[in-house]
């Protein structure tokens, strides 16, 4: 799990930055509701994956949990979650 601070607007870019170093595409967003955000992946190995944020309330703190595979790829979930955290830290440290 990721929990970071991020505004709305720049979930989704950096997403699809993180999804790109870790050998993924966005394909679609499932859910794009206040406090949930639910994004569909594919791998380059044509496994499904999915990443899930909910906000805390009316903050810009987020909690994201991704999916990658049928049965869970604990290693590449990980990598994605860890450069998607880092890319909107950096977006945010880079609009203070």
């Amino acid at each position: 799990m990721l929990t970071v601070r991020a505004s709305r607007d720049s979930i989704l870019p950096a997403l699809r930055f993180a999804c790109a170093k870790n050998g993924m595409v966005y394909t679609r967003m499932v859910r794009d509701e206040p406090e949930l955000l639910v994004f569909e992946l594919m791998t380059v190995r044509d496994e499904p994956a999915q990443v899930t944020g909910v906000r805390a309330g009316e903050s810009d703190l987020w909690s994201f949990e991704a999916e990658v595979g049928r049965f869970g790829n604990v290693g590449l979930e990980a990598a994605l979650l860890i450069m998607f955290g880092e890319r909107l830290n950096a977006v945010r440290a880079a609009g203070q």
